[in-house]
């Protein structure tokens, strides 16, 4: 982004997380604390091989609870709509890839459901799709469109207007 092209648009979307660090800590526990009490009985009535697999079963269940809440807290995407450039940017913790396209020939594709609102929300540009706002619920999706649609109409008429103004005054300069 060159630093004195006008911003239009400028979105970061982020996937909803329902668990805070304590919430997980405490969803943890409560799936730990019934394996540990299994795991005791058995070990209590001489099975401790099948208590060894109830805690490497809950250990295992909790492991992935946090990997995926740690995977979700490091995914995001920004979309940005400047004078030249559409930018889609995208991030996951390990990589970030951006994607520029011309925002003058881009259009806004929804995918609607009756019952669930925007399930799938692409930027068209010519025969390729880009698929934005992945990761967040229909609500957020269909706010992200709108307000996208908005800021590159503005953009639109606002280079129609620059465009006719410039024309103007080329006329008054050569006096016509």
């Amino acid at each position: 982004m060159i630093a004195d092209d006008h911003v239009w648009f400028d979105s970061s979307v982020t996937p909803h997380r329902a668990l805070t660090p304590r919430g997980l800590v405490l969803c943890s526990i409560v799936l730990m604390l019934p394996s540990a009490v299994l795991a005791t009985t058995l070990v209590i009535f001489n099975a401790w091989p099948a208590s060894c697999f109830v805690g490497a079963e809950s250990a295992l269940a909790v492991a992935a609870l946090h990997w995926c809440w740690r995977r979700l807290s490091q995914q995001g995407e920004r979309v940005v709509v400047t004078d030249r450039d559409l930018i889609v940017q995208r991030w996951d913790g390990r990589a970030t890839h951006a994607e520029r396209v011309e925002p003058s020939w881009v259009s806004l594709e929804r995918q609607m459901h009756e019952e669930f609102g925007c399930e799938a929300l692409y930027l068209r540009v010519s025969r390729r799709r880009l698929r934005i706002a992945a990761m967040v619920g229909a609500t957020a999706r269909a706010q992200l469109a709108d307000a996208l649609e908005a800021a590159l109409e503005a953009r639109k008429r606002g280079f129609a207007r620059g465009a006719q103004q410039w024309i103007s005054n080329e006329k008054q300069e050569k006096g016509v």
